[in-house]
This record gives C-alpha cells, structure tokens and sequence, in this order.
C-alpha cells in the first residue's frame, strides 16, 4: 500500500489525541538489529465542542507539537521494545483565555527471552489522558464512555514465565497489575481501582493428541467507589484439549471458585463449581466452532451456548459469532460478533462488530455494542484517502435500570506523502454523545497535520 494510505484508529482522527505510528516503525526495522524511529508531528485544529459537553464553551482554536519515539533491539533470544510519545497543547476558546497542556503522554515496555526449554515475557504501561477521550484510546470499556471532566492515568504491567516446555511436565507463574486513577471528576460512576492477579499452572501432555493444564489463581480488586468495595477471588480449573482427528479439536474443562466480596464494610461471599465444553473443525477456507459453559460459582446459575464461523476469502476475511447467555429465572440474552475485511487493489475495507456484558459495581449488567467500519483509497502512489465510522452503545444488560448511552464518530481525512518522511494531512471529524439520562453533545472539528517519521537502524 502506498505510504498515502495509512489505517488510523478512531484515536488517532480525534483532533484532541495524539497519534504514533510505532508500529510501522517497528515493521521496517525488524530486520535490523537495532531499529527505531522518531516521529514529530504538528497538528491545527478548530473544534466547536472539544469536550463534547451539553453545552459547548464555544468554538476552540487548537495547536499541538508532539513528539513520538520506538526503540527496538533483537537477538536470537531475546527482544526488547519501548514506544513512547508525548504532546504540548494550546488550546484557544474564541473570546477566552488560552490554556496549555501536556497531550496524552503514552509508554509502552515489552521485554522477551527465551532459552531452549523456558519464555520470560515482561511488559509495562503507562497511559494518561482527559476521561472524555479515554473512550478513543479504549472503546472495550463500557465506564470509559462517560462524559465528564478531569483526567485518568492507567497504568499496567504484566510477567509470564514458562519451563519445561518441551517436556512432558511443564509450569508457569504469571502475575498482572492494572490501575485506574482519575482526578477532577464529578460522576460518581468514575472511580479509583486496582486489580492484580497472580497465577501457577502445570502443563502435562498426557498423550501425543491430548494436553491438560491445572490452573490455580488468585485475583485481588481494590476500588474507591462510594461503597469502597473490595473482593478476593481464587480459581482453580483443569484444561483438556484433544485433537480427535487431524482437523477436529476438543476443549474441556471444569473449575471451582471462591469469592469473598466487602463493600460498605460488610463482606459476603460466594462459591462454586464452572464447567465448559466446546468444539473446533477445521476446514478448507475456515473454521466452525461451538461452544458450552455453565457456571455455578454465582448468586445464579448462569449458562452459555455459543457458535462460530471463520472464512477465508480469496481477497479478505469473514468471521461471525452469535451466543446465548441466561441464568434461572430470567429470558436469555443474545450477543454477536462479527469481522469482514476486503483487500482493493487500491485500499481495503473493513467492518467490526462486537458485544459484550460486564457487571459494575452495583451488580447491574452492562451491554456494550460497537460498531467500527473503516475505508481507506489510494489516489496516487503518494495520496489517499481515509473514511471510518464508529458507533457505541451501552444498556441494561440484566433486570436492572441502566440508562442507555450512544457514542459516534465520524472522520474523513486526505493524506498527501510531500517527501520521503514528511506527510500532510487535512480532514474532517465529528462526534456525538447522547442518552436517555442525559442531553445530546454534538462536536465538529477540521483539521491539519503536518508530520515527519525519521526512522534508524544499525
């Protein structure tokens, strides 16, 4: 593809974000022992509502200088990465005073090794931002859709550490830290939270078609909401998965849970078994699977029967999932997913949807609908165009009254490759935020970038 198309997220069309191309960076240096890239980029925008508020502060004149860099050095056995970028903002409300802010700065650590029989894998990030476009940087969560003022940081970090992996007895111990820390916000929806996990398995081959893993973990959640709620939570489950012929595959497993909860200082807890079972055919252009969980280990009993389908298309991909998911008492609620990508001989299509239900910390079920297409065009070798639609929706996802809340975005962007490592791009974006408790946001924006991605390797 010529270097005037480039696939941009949502995040990276909001004028107010900061976008880094590290990935193509790492992509062109990966042959090189030592490789990265250093990418300035000068942004000017006018935007009626930035933070997509009921009522605008009126129209805002924008300037944002940032600064992106990657780092990336590889051996034989070992890998090591940073990405990082960070941004200065001038802000200037027409008639108002102007402001300056430090834009999003984001990093990101991954550290790999291995040996003959062992993996170490070790990775860090740190993210920071206003709540209004936490939502860009991560449209999977549900809390991030909410509108208000202040900032998140969100911090994380992973280890992973595997041996004996060709032998017919190996383990592994992985642990993960996730933090959310918000700061000047007003919606009590939005709070403070720690989540950290520490896990062991033993994984056996018990024949040359058949692996088992026994698993044990525990997981700790630590927020500041208005009940100060807290939960410890151990796992354990064993994993079989049997190759029945040479292109159909069997899962099973079954688990036990215990889970103690403490919210306005009175704990509670709750314990039990989980089971599932599913089953994957390959086939010549694709897959089909299907799949069964029961779980016990709740309040309720809670069941879910899912089907699947890949295809492998001569010029893309089409994958599809629909499953059932009900407990005792209550209707089942159904969820799809879906994915097609198309390859042009000058650009490509793609089209994403998914759904998912996650639980607050009220107890009340939360749907999350997204709906992404994205269309970029290559005019000439050194020019294109980008269009991307995004669509969310969160609502009541159980018995109880969650207000339903909708996010778009609209983008279309011209990109033009001046030189070799300067690019120019100009466009146009909008969004809107509206639901059912509270009023509609409309914003527009128009934009000029001007950036350049000086990349090395020795």
């Amino acid at each position: 593809m010529s270097r005037g198309i480039k696939r941009k997220t949502q995040a990276a069309i909001a004028i107010s974000v900061v976008a880094f191309a590290a990935t193509d960076a790492v992509a062109q240096t990966a042959n090189s022992p030592v490789g990265g890239s250093l990418t300035f980029k000068t942004t000017a925008d006018v935007n009626t509502n930035p933070g997509l508020t009921a009522v605008s502060a009126g129209t805002t004149l924008g300037l944002s200088e940032t600064l992106g860099f990657s780092f990336r050095t590889q051996t034989r056995t070992q890998l090591l990465e940073l990405f990082g970028s960070a941004g200065l903002s001038l802000s200037q409300p027409v008639g108002g005073a102007s402001t300056t802010t430090i834009t999003q700065p984001k990093i990101t650590l991954h550290y790999f090794r291995e040996s003959a029989n062992s993996n170490l894998d070790l990775s860090t990030n740190y993210w920071t931002g206003d709540v209004t476009s936490a939502f860009d940087a991560d449209p999977t969560s549900a809390v991030a859709m909410i509108v208000d003022t202040g900032t998140l940081a969100k911090t994380g970090a992973a280890f992973a550490y595997n041996w004996g992996i060709t032998a017919p007895l190996g383990f592994s111990v992985n642990a993960s830290y996730d933090q959310n820390d918000y700061t000047g916000i007003t919606n009590p929806s939005l709070f403070d939270s720690t989540t950290m996990g520490l896990g062991v398995s033993a994984n056996m081959r018990l024949s040359p078609s058949t692996q088992g893993t026994l698993t044990a973990r525990r997981t700790e959640y630590v927020s500041s909401d208005a009940f100060s709620t807290s939960s410890d939570t151990m796992n354990y489950s064993f994993n079989v998965s049997h190759d029945l012929s040479g292109a159909l595959t069997m899962n099973t497993n079954i688990g036990y849970r215990d889970k103690s909860t403490t919210a306005s200082g009175v704990t509670t807890t709750s314990s039990g078994y989980f089971a599932g079972a599913g089953i994957t055919q390959a086939l010549p252009r694709g897959s089909v699977s299907s799949n069964l969980k029961v779980d016990a280990a709740g309040s309720t009993t809670t069941t879910s029967l899912s089907f699947g389908r890949k295809i492998d298309l001569p010029d893309g991909s089409l994958s599809a999932r629909i499953s059932a998911d009900w407990s005792a008492g209550s209707a089942p609620q159904f969820l799809g997913s879906a994915a097609y990508t198309k390859q042009f001989s000058d650009g490509s299509l793609s089209l994403d949807l998914k759904q998912s239900i996650s639980t607050n910390n009220l107890g009340q079920d939360i749907k999350l609908s997204n709906l992404g297409i994205a269309y970029q065009k290559a005019l000439n070798s050194s020019a294109g165009i980008n269009l991307s639609l995004s669509i969310s929706q969160t609502e009541d996802g159980g018995a109880g009254a969650i207000p339903t809340q909708n996010r778009a975005t609209f983008s279309a962007s011209y990109s033009q490759a001046i030189t070799p490592d300067w690019d120019l791009s100009v466009g146009y974006s909008h969004r809107r935020n509206a639901g059912s408790a509270i009023a509609t946001a409309d914003s527009d924006s128009i934009f000029l970038t001007l950036m350049r991605d000086v990349q090395f390797g020795f």
